[in-house]
């Protein structure tokens, strides 16, 4: 009967059938009720709940394959720079999981040569325009093209993209997510927010402000057991550059040396690209703002 109630879901999905929660568990409480109330299985003692309760069990998994089967169909598609191969972990793991993922990686359109590299500081300099921005979008859409219709969209940095091609984007998928790395103070895009199903943040108060999905930043690496784990310092921070932040950091790093911890902070951002504080033989850091 389980085997037969698997078969069944695949067909179901098949035709298109659509999977719902709340159908499945009705559905299989009814049968349950009709096999053992309604044609009298109480009757027939402990064979007769036990045939009722592997019908109701078949009816629950015909709708466990159809549920299966529509997420083994899925198409997803994350968008994003990925410098430092964090997303790829996203798109492993739906693909483990029997998902079509894939990932268009921004970063991976660079300039082609010098040449290339001059044409853009003048066009930048004296025409206020981004060739090498234009030429990501025109990535990202020919990779879509290829790709075709997704079943859902993620895009990792909205602000990236001009908001004609962000509606081009919308065009490849019946739900657009989004993900703000940053606070809309620091990175406004407010006016593309439109174009989203749905907003994810980090920031507390823009969640508050615009009713966004709160969830916390994420980095995904495969699970180290503490076991075999050797950290070399107490504590290890990174951080994008913020001119508030700096001055926090400031505290926080007087603090730990007051403590006797060793640690390294890492402060990334356009005007500090890669400065780091350090105490790892208990050294006043220095921070350059």
């Amino acid at each position: 009967m389980i085997h037969y109630g698997v078969l069944k879901g695949k067909e179901l999905a098949a035709k298109g059938k659509k999977y719902s929660v709340l159908v499945q568990y009705l559905k299989t409480a009814f049968k349950f009720f009709k096999a053992y109330i309604m044609r009298l299985g109480v009757l027939d003692g402990k064979e007769g709940y036990q045939l009722s309760y592997l019908q109701s069990l078949s009816v629950f998994e015909t709708y466990e394959s159809l549920k299966k089967s529509k997420i083994s169909w899925m198409k997803i598609c994350i968008i994003s720079y990925d410098f430092w191969d964090y997303d790829k972990y996203i798109v492993e793991t739906l693909c483990k999981r029997g998902i079509d993922a894939h990932h268009i990686k921004i970063s991976s359109v660079t300039h082609s040569n010098f040449n290339e590299r001059a044409v853009n500081a003048l066009s930048k300099t004296f025409l206020n325009k981004n060739l090498k921005t234009e030429k990501r979008q025109k990535y990202v859409l020919d990779s879509l093209e290829q790709l075709g219709h997704q079943d859902q969209i993620l895009v990792l940095n909205p602000d990236t993209f001009d908001l004609s091609t962000l509606k081009k984007i919308r065009e490849y998928t019946d739900r657009l997510i989004t993900y703000l790395y940053d606070n809309l103070e620091r990175v406004p895009v407010e006016d593309k927010l439109y174009l989203f199903d749905k907003v994810f943040s980090f920031d507390k108060m823009d969640v508050e402000q615009h009713g966004f999905e709160k969830i916390t930043n994420y980095i995904y690496l495969p699970h180290t057991p503490k076991e075999s784990q050797h950290p070399k310092m107490d504590l290890f921070y990174i951080t994008s550059y913020d001119n508030r932040r700096v001055s926090m950091i400031k505290l926080l790093a007087k603090k730990l040396i007051d403590q006797g911890l060793k640690f390294q902070i890492m402060v990334i951002g356009k005007k500090s690209w890669k400065h780091q504080l350090t105490n790892i033989f208990i050294k006043v850091p220095k921070i350059c703002s």
